[in-house]
């Protein structure tokens, strides 16, 4: 076993040189690293959350994702925990909390409240493969992205609800697939913008959007990883302008726009092959991506 942890090792490091994408560090990294932090966190929460059968306090992964960030203080990040815990609370999150961890096994998105409407207007695959890390890869067709119909079949509150499942889905797998590899992993993205246009230009949507996000990022901390744009229209800059100012800085950091060599890039993201569609470098011809066809 432990000759296998160094094969893998060897493994993750080979192709973080090859391709200059960086491997997920370590949980036992992390723990020596943010030790005296997360004793500290653990300490001040405790205070606040005594509750019989609450060890929220105790869940080290969860703290990590919030010390992650070089930007903030041991102190900052309990008193963004705190926040992020009330947030909860008000959006009445244990329930769908409680619901995932029940069936976390077998949930997809598709049973999440509103994903038909969601997924018609923004087709995406949450979850089509891995990367060569074992991070969960998504696909996203904002070039396909139907944001007048978005606006016309759910509500900000609907968007808000499916939101909540998502990013609680997400959280749930991301550190139980964490805990199982022994790295902090986040979860991937690549962002096609084929067919992008001035058409998707929704100042509603835009706002929409823009609110589940800003709420959501409040107790979603480092779930994101790196997100790969690719097939960047000419207008694509002028509509970056408009969006930038209202994503979290943290979140524009982990942009990294492709030119077009970018199905090498993403073929040394990706290993498996079989699962990723052709028109991104894979070599499935035919399949889905949301209610999208290839």
């Amino acid at each position: 076993a432990e000759y296998m942890g160094i094969v893998l090792d060897c493994c993750r490091w080979r192709a973080c040189m090859t391709s200059h994408i960086l491997p997920p560090p370590s949980l036992s990294e992390l723990r020596d690293r943010f030790r005296d932090q997360l004793a500290f966190m653990k300490q001040q929460l405790e205070r606040d959350f005594q509750e019989p059968g609450n060890d929220i306090y105790n869940d080290e992964i969860w703290m990590m994702r919030f010390l992650f960030n070089p930007k903030y203080t041991a102190e900052q990040c309990v008193e963004r925990f705190r926040k992020m815990i009330r947030t909860r609370r008000e959006d009445g999150l244990e329930p769908i909390h409680a619901e995932l961890v029940a069936k976390l096994d077998t949930v997809a998105p598709d049973q999440f409240p509103h994903f038909d409407s969601v997924n018609r207007a923004f087709p995406e695959a949450l979850y089509r493969t891995s990367d060569t890390f074992g991070q969960p890869v998504a696909i996203q067709l904002v070039g396909k992205a139907d944001p007048k119909y978005l606006v016309q079949s759910l509500t900000k509150e609907q968007f808000y609800q499916y939101t909540l499942y998502k990013a609680e889905y997400m959280r749930l797998t991301l550190d139980k697939m964490s805990a199982q590899s022994g790295y902090l992993l986040q979860w991937v993205q690549v962002v096609d913008l084929t067919g992008l246009g001035m058409k998707h230009i929704n100042t509603t949507c835009l706002d929409m959007v823009q609110t589940a996000s800003n709420r959501a990022d409040q107790m979603y901390k480092e779930c994101f990883g790196k997100i790969y744009v690719v097939n960047a229209p000419k207008v694509f800059h002028a509509i970056w302008a408009l969006m930038k100012p209202w994503m979290a800085e943290r979140t524009v950091q982990k942009m990294t726009l492709l030119d077009k060599n970018f199905k090498q890039t993403l073929a040394t993201l990706v290993p498996n092959k079989e699962q990723w569609p052709a028109f991104l470098g894979g070599d499935q011809e035919h399949g889905s991506i949301g209610c999208e066809n290839f």
